[in-house]
């Protein structure tokens, strides 16, 4: 398989936003759901950027775009409506997906933004974990009752939604109620997905919840998996076969974690060497999702990469694996080189060697040697935690093909 060029692009993802009105536990833009990293960078795609890079000749023989992101929901994007508008203008005929935790605005740019999108093809993805006594939980900070007229004012003006629900030990009992409401507001579709997020990167090993701190840094408490039968294969996987870990139930003051990031990057060599990353070791072949969909995700900044998880690093995100590939591209490529904003899509993907060098990593044997953890963990062929996430997705989408083809026959 051949590495991305630009004239085959199928598929962007989009990060329009570094910003976001939430504090998920699960997001690397915070700590555990508490403070925001101490050196986010909030950027922004402005319309008129957006246009300068992304023309209607790139977009021509671009299939999906997809608006979700690492550090950022689109939501919070000041241009997002009129950027959809822009693409729409373009005379393309391909799919929008905005992902969004939907609690920010008002109903009334909810109802524009449906306005600007086809319903036929186009698609907003609303990640509601619970309902109002229990998305909050997770979904931190997100106000129920916005989040609700939010949601309902762009059914009402004709958009097309999806709900998609994460799975918690807290809000398994929930999906039928909340499926239920998603049908009296209008939507789609309504998928739930096995929750992320309950393992260590140290050895792989399984953990038993996931911490939340508050805006200090105090612990607050945690959330906890469902049961095995809504746990997807990955985790229960990571808990048979390395073992099982207790979360660590202690505060982490900014200064404190400022401390123990600058030991954990100073300390990331000796680390990998010791065999930190060892556990990833025994999985060589690759199935890269990038390669195979010819899809590119564009961070906040303007920094391209092959998806979003080598994506992390647009923000120096913390933990072992993320810190890695940093070290990689700052070492290797030069984080500059692969900005399209100053230099252009056509560019890094045609006169640099960004993609390939990552890709002739995969043929070193051990990631203590070079080979990259982040392509690794996300691209195995066998026990693929991404394949694992949407394990469940798959099985309602054969199910509703089945009932489809019951109804028609």
């Amino acid at each position: 398989m051949s590495m991305i060029k630009y004239k085959n692009i199928r598929q962007m993802h989009i990060e329009l936003t570094s910003k976001c009105n939430a504090s998920c536990p699960g997001c690397p833009r915070n700590v555990s759901g508490g403070y925001p990293l101490p050196w986010i960078d909030k950027r922004e795609w402005s319309l008129s950027q957006f246009k300068e890079v992304f023309t209607p000749e790139l977009l021509k023989g671009c299939r999906t775009i997809l608006f979700c992101g690492n550090y950022g929901d689109p939501g919070t994007c000041r241009d997002l409506v009129e950027i959809v508008d822009y693409i729409k203008q373009c005379h393309w005929e391909g799919t929008v997906r905005v992902h969004t935790n939907g609690g920010m605005r008002n109903p009334t740019f909810w109802r524009k933004l449906a306005d600007k999108m086809n319903p036929q093809h186009d698609r907003v993805i609303f990640s509601v974990d619970g309902l109002e006594d229990t998305n909050h939980m997770y979904r931190r900070k997100v106000q129920w009752s916005k989040l609700y007229a939010n949601m309902k004012a762009f059914c009402d003006a004709g958009g097309s939604a999806t709900w998609e629900f994460l799975i918690f030990g807290h809000n398994q009992h929930q999906l039928n109620d909340a499926k239920a409401l998603s049908e009296e507001l209008g939507f789609k579709d309504f998928f739930y997905k096995k929750a992320f997020g309950f393992t260590e990167e140290k050895q792989g090993r399984g953990l038993d919840s996931m911490l939340l701190l508050d805006d200090n840094g105090l612990v607050e408490g945690a959330l906890y998996p469902p049961d095995d039968e809504w746990t997807n294969s990955w985790h229960l996987e990571a808990g048979k076969n390395q073992g099982k870990s207790n979360t660590r139930m202690d505060p982490l003051v900014p200064d404190v974690f400022k401390r123990s990031f600058k030991n954990e990057k100073e300390s990331l060599d000796e680390r990998i060497q010791k065999g930190h990353l060892s556990w990833l070791d025994s999985s060589q072949q690759i199935d890269c999702m990038s390669i195979r969909n010819q899809e590119i995700y564009v961070d906040a900044q303007g920094g391209v990469h092959p998806c979003c998880f080598l994506g992390h690093v647009s923000q120096d995100a913390d933990g072992i694996i993320n810190m890695q590939y940093y070290e990689w591209v700052d070492k290797n490529i030069g984080f500059d080189n692969i900005n399209i904003i100053k230099h252009g899509l056509q560019y890094v993907l045609d006169e640099t060697d960004y993609f390939s060098k990552i890709k002739d990593t995969w043929d070193i044997k051990k990631h203590s040697d070079g080979r990259i953890a982040q392509c690794t963990k996300h691209c195995q062929v066998h026990n693929n935690p991404i394949d694992s996430l949407y394990e469940s997705v798959r099985i309602q989408e054969d199910l509703r093909k089945t009932q489809i083809d019951e109804q028609q026959n």
